[in-house]
């Protein structure tokens, strides 16, 4: 989500187990669909008070409530064609 950024965050362990888990739970397509949500929300691309961006895998694919809230702003943007 951050075209020519210098440096580019590693699947470590921790991060290959929580994709694994949230593709085991919601499949792959559900899973790109959420992040596809974090990255239209203008909150969480950084138009926030504190102009800081939360866009980590980590924290998208955190839990249930988290891959929801992400895929429920997902649809919505598409459901009115704004995506």
């Amino acid at each position: 989500m951050r075209p020519g950024k210098k440096r580019v965050p590693q699947l470590d362990e921790k991060r290959r187990l929580k994709v694994a888990s949230a593709i085991a739970d919601y499949g792959v397509e559900d899973c790109k669909s959420a992040i596809n949500g974090c990255a239209l929300s203008e909150f969480h691309m950084g138009r926030n008070k504190f102009k800081k961006r939360y866009d980590d895998l980590e924290l998208i694919l955190r839990d249930q409530d988290h891959i929801e809230r992400f895929l429920a702003i997902s649809e919505t943007t598409v459901e009115e064609g704004s995506w």
